[in-house]
Parts: structure tokens; C-alpha cells; sequence
């Protein structure tokens, strides 16, 4: 077992600590969400950065959007710049935990192009590809989409205005402001229960004594290694690592153990995606397909162009194999010009197995077997695969 480091704080993280002090009151509940501030209706939040009153509500039929009992006396929500889709970003990160649907926002179209209910036209715009589809008299936010807009279909559910949900949100969610060189990151640091009294040592990036949850946030937003982190409520030992477990196994049980994934909370990475900081990467894995449809809809195939980049993916798939027996796709191809990334530069970085590349393919399969290696696909292959954006 590796030792604990001290708890004490040198002077330099002594005046990042009190900078980190600032901006949690600023993030706190009350502050952001204040219900009655700014000549707002009772039950309604207020966001005075940007000056808005807001409610949330729950699932109903897209069609039904317009029924005057939708939002009495008031209008949905009016997205009309990139601070305010952001802002929405942050407040419903993890409101697919309660809705499988996306949300219902202001603006319409019934023949004369895309307007506000005042009438007045819209010039912010955040379309999906192929999208406006037709006349709306609502627009329909997706998160799967990073939050872009689509024209709702006749049997789309929506979440337009929501109340107790908010509760559920900030139960297992802890907000973390990540001082870097150049700006403040907010992550969250979110309770995965399912992982209750199981943790890990092995490959850890700093094991501390803190006896509270919140110092060892403190600890994991210092350390841009810091991906997710356990906390043992009973011996007050905090373990970092830069891990999300998604294909690692915690080989480790006791009690008193909780585990906290972060993500990033500020447009950085699409929803659902992890975040590491230290190569400022945001991922995510996908199932096993046929490499030709190794899909990431909003985003790329991941570009593995360093060695860096290499062990790390190596690090976060190292038990894989428990639930895919097969390669990983990743970025590159040759159509004949040889081999580059989608954007068209060359590749310069590789880790070809002997004998490969052998022939032409959209795609390069990396193999845990070969110290993952890279080969071109075969017909026959099939292959997991990791997104990046």
C-alpha cells in the first residue's frame, strides 16, 4: 500500500485555495439558484449573470406544447446566445438520469420563417445536420447532440419546465472549480453507488489522508491527472486516479469506500463524455461493431498521435477483454495517399504490428494482445471503439 501524503498545504496551493474558496461560494446553490430574486414568480430560479427567471417541468408530448396550461402567464425558455445554451448545459448535465427526452425550447416557424412568440426574428441558431425538417411552433434540444436543436417529430415526449428532479440532481453531484494556467474549469465530481465499498490503489496518481469528501475534491481538482477518485468515510484515506473504471476492475474491498467520476461542466466535452486534463482529451467508449460502422455522430474516431496518448488509452482499457474480446477502432486511413487522420494530415506517431500496414481501410484496429499494436481491419474483424471531442 502506498503511503498517504500529508494533508498540508504549501503557501502557493495556499493562495489557489483561497482563490478555489471564491468561486464555490459564487457556484453554491444559493447563489445561482435563488428562488423570487430579480422580480422572478415564486418556484422560479434566478440567474443573474444572465438575468434570467426559469422553471423546469415535466414530460409532456411535444404536440401538446402550445396548450395554454404549459406555462401559464409566462413563455418557454428564449436560447438566444451561446452563454445561455451553456448555462442550460450546466443546470440539466445529468437530467437523463430522470427524462429520456429532450427539451422543449421557444421558437417557431409557420411559414414565414423562424421567429420568438413576440414575433420578433431569431438570429441565434444551433441546428443539428439536416435540420430545420419543417414548420414548428417549438424547437426540441437534444443532449445526446451536444444541445443542438431539432424540429420535434409528432410522437417526440419533451421536458419543458421540472421541480423536484432539481433535488435529485444536487444529491450525488459535488461541483469542483479546476484552477488551470489560464482559466477555471468547473467539473463534477459525481457518486457512482453502484461501486460502494470497492476501490483501487494500483496506478493511482496520489493517495492522501482527508477527512472529509470535500478535501479530497479539493485534492482531485489540483492534480489535472485527477479523472475520478475514492473517498473512505471511515479512514478518511482519498485515492486519485486518472481512471473512469470504465473497463478497469477495482480489485480492492472495504468498507467505507465511495467512488466519484468527474466531468467537465463547461462546454468543453459533449455530454456523457469523460474529461482528462492532463492531455485535454474528452472520450467515450462504444460497443462492438463492424469497423466500417465504428460511428461517433458528434464527434471523431479518437487520434492516438503521441505516446502519451498511447498509454493512457492502454491504461483505461487494460481489462477490456472481460467485455469485448476483440481490437479497438481508432483514427486513421488510406485511401491510397497514405495514411492520415480525418482532417487530412499525416500520420506521424504509430505502433504498427510486424507485417502491418497491409493493405487500404478507413479505419486502423488497435489489439490489447500486441501491446496495442495497430493493424489494418480484416473482413472478418469487429472491434469496440472510443469517440473523442
Amino acid at each position: 500500500m502506498m503511503t498517504p501524503a500529508s494533508g498540508s498545504v504549501s503557501g502557493g496551493v495556499k493562495n489557489k485555495l483561497q482563490h478555489l474558496s471564491l468561486v464555490i461560494r459564487i457556484t453554491s446553490t444559493n447563489e445561482l439558484f435563488w428562488p423570487g430574486r430579480g422580480g422572478c414568480s415564486v418556484d422560479f430560479y434566478y440567474c443573474r449573470e444572465l438575468d434570467i427567471c426559469y422553471q423546469f417541468g415535466p414530460t409532456i408530448q411535444a404536440t401538446e406544447i402550445r396548450n395554454a396550461s404549459v406555462c401559464p402567464g409566462n413563455d418557454l425558455l428564449r436560447i438566444d446566445s451561446k452563454e445561455k445554451k451553456y448555462y442550460i448545459k450546466l443546470v440539466t448535465a445529468d437530467i437523463g438520469l430522470v427524462y429520456h427526452a429532450g427539451i422543449c425550447i421557444q421558437g417557431k416557424n409557420t411559414g414565414a420563417g423562424w421567429m420568438y412568440n413576440d414575433g420578433s426574428s431569431m438570429e441565434y441558431f444551433d441546428w443539428m445536420r439536416s435540420e430545420p425538417s419543417g414548420l414548428s411552433n417549438v424547437i426540441m434540444v437534444h443532449r445526446y447532440a451536444n444541445y443542438q436543436w431539432a424540429v420535434p417529430s409528432h410522437d417526440s415526449p419533451s421536458m419543458i419546465k421540472m421541480y423536484l428532479p432539481f433535488c435529485i440532481l444536487y444529491i450525488q453531484t459535488a461541483f469542483i472549480p479546476a484552477i488551470g494556467e489560464s482559466m477555471i474549469r468547473l467539473i463534477s465530481a459525481d457518486y457512482m453507488p453502484e461501486h460502494d465499498n470497492n476501490f483501487e490503489e494500483m496506478n493511482s496518481v496520489g493517495i492522501y489522508n482527508e477527512s472529509s469528501f470535500f478535501e479530497c475534491t479539493i485534492k482531485c481538482s489540483l492534480d489535472e491527472r485527477c479523472l475520478s477518485f475514492f473517498h473512505n468515510n471511515l479512514t478518511g484515506l482519498c485515492v486519485l486516479h486518472q481512471d473512469p473504471f470504465t473497463y478497469t476492475v477495482m480489485s480492492l474491498r472495504a468498507n467505507g469506500w465511495k467512488f466519484y467520476l468527474t466531468r467537465e461542466r463547461c462546454g468543453r466535452c459533449l455530454v456523457d463524455f469523460v474529461y482528462y486534463r492532463e492531455l485535454d482529451l474528452c472520450y467515450q467508449f462504444g460497443p462492438l461493431v463492424q469497423p466500417d460502422a465504428a460511428m461517433c455522430l458528434t464527434s471523431n474516431l479518437i487520434r492516438i498521435d503521441s505516446r502519451e496518448r498511447h498509454q493512457y488509452i492502454r491504461l483505461v482499457t487494460a481489462h477490456i477483454g472481460l467485455v469485448y474480446d476483440a481490437g479497438i477502432c481508432i483514427q486513421g486511413k488510406n485511401t491510397g495517399a497514405g495514411w492520415m487522420y480525418n482532417d487530412g494530415s499525416r500520420i506521424k506517431f504509430n505502433r504498427w504490428i510486424q507485417d502491418e500496414p497491409n493493405g487500404l481501410s478507413n479505419v486502423i484496429i488497435m489489439y490489447r494482445f500486441a501491446h496495442n499494436g495497430w493493424t489494418v481491419p480484416k473482413n472478418d474483424n469487429v472491434c469496440s471503439y472510443i469517440c473523442e471531442y
